[in-house]
């Protein structure tokens, strides 16, 4: 029995075991018992099929919004580059640099 089964059994309950067949007023009787045991298992099960859809749907936003922070990446919290300044004899070299970082960075997230 699978988790997800254990879990519906338990929130249900288990079904009553039947007897020996009765016969006459008692025999009515245990059948009328029986249908309001069945009324009442089948509104719990609609309860938890509506719990388990819930669930479901919930866990679908997530997975969507997981995919979707995955493509946006993590927001830095600098507006601007760190490190390249205008100003100083190596701004060129640091800019290449950076652009080749930027590019193999590009690359591998492709891989």
């Amino acid at each position: 029995m699978s988790f997800q089964q254990r879990n519906i059994c338990h929130s249900i309950g288990q079904l009553p075991r039947t007897g020996r067949r009765r016969s006459g007023r008692n025999s009515r009787s245990a059948r009328g018992s029986g249908r309001v045991e069945v009324a009442r298992l089948e509104r719990r099960l609609a309860k938890v099929k509506a719990l388990l859809e819930a669930k479901e749907g919930e866990l679908r936003q997530a997975r969507r919004r997981s995919s979707a922070e995955q493509e946006q990446g993590v927001a830095s919290k600098y507006r601007e580059v760190q490190g390249l300044y205008g100003t100083g004899s190596l701004v060129e070299r640091k800019r290449k640099m950076m652009q080749r970082i930027f590019e193999a960075n590009l690359e591998l997230q492709k891989r």
